[in-house]
């Protein structure tokens, strides 16, 4: 079954999804932002909202995200030193009043994660944050198991 973490938005609280460990091989893949952003928005303009456009610093958060998940095995929505979302866009540069973060494990394809994000009613709704400007996606790899993290934000 797919491994979907609870969502964050504005701070309320998450639990981890533990995904099996296995011995690290961890690696860091390149994902095609510009494919996923499409899909992002697709979804959102079905819904009448306006796009987001991708911003570097949410991306470098999504990235540390999605590598923290990988370096541990499991997904969630704290990182190294107990960090959350905000903190990560904050330390990447962005200065939100708006940060949400969708994280999945598992699926084949950024579409996929989409795919179950839109099923989730909390993951729906970071989707649809209608004050939302900016994202950033990043994934990682863990003995080839992926781990995707999508930033919404808005400055």
């Amino acid at each position: 079954m797919i491994a979907l973490a609870c969502a964050l938005l504005l701070g309320s609280p998450c639990t981890d999804a533990t995904v099996a460990a296995t011995p690290v091989e961890y690696r860091v893949s390149a994902l095609n932002a510009q494919a996923a952003l499409r899909e992002v928005n697709a979804y959102r303009r079905a819904h009448g909202l306006k796009p987001v456009v991708l911003d570097q610093r949410l991306i470098q958060a999504a990235g540390v995200s999605a590598r923290y998940q990988a370096s541990r095995g499991r997904i969630g929505h704290r990182g190294a030193g107990g960090s959350r979302p905000w903190d990560r866009a904050r330390s990447a540069g962005y200065s939100p009043h708006l940060t949400a973060e969708n994280v999945a494990s598992g699926q084949k394809s950024f579409g996929e994660a989409m795919s179950g994000w839109e099923r989730s009613p909390d993951h729906k709704r970071n989707l649809l944050l209608p004050a939302a400007e900016a994202a950033g996606v990043a994934v990682s790899y863990r003995n080839g198991r992926a781990y995707y993290t999508l930033v919404l934000g808005a400055e």
